[in-house]
């Protein structure tokens, strides 16, 4: 698919696209016919993030939206050696601002 190559693809919701990491962007190819074939190729925005670099793992993601991303950023040029995941961050933010109930 990717002619300068290509890892950590990714599906769009509606499995006619196909996000991936170029060498140097996050890319799109939008897939379609029978048999399935590539029917266009757009460069969404430079790639300065931490990523993998296999083709098997996956250190993004992309929003139902497909206009979205989750991905995780470099700290001084070196992938994270941890990272911490909220649960629950609306219910918090609610209370934080007054609008949740407290106990």
């Amino acid at each position: 698919m990717s002619v300068e190559g290509g890892v950590e693809p990714v599906w769009s919701k509606s499995g006619r696209t196909l996000f991936y990491r170029g060498p140097t962007h996050v890319m799109a190819a939008e897939i379609g016919g029978a048999p399935a074939r590539v029917i266009g190729r757009e460069q969404l925005f430079a790639d300065a993030f931490s990523r993998s670099g296999l083709y098997s793992d996956q250190w993004w993601d992309v929003f139902s939206d497909g206009q979205r991303f989750l991905m995780m950023q470099r700290f001084g040029g070196q992938a994270p050696s941890a990272i911490s995941i909220l649960v629950n961050w609306q219910q918090a933010a609610s209370q934080e601002r007054g609008g949740g109930e407290r106990e």
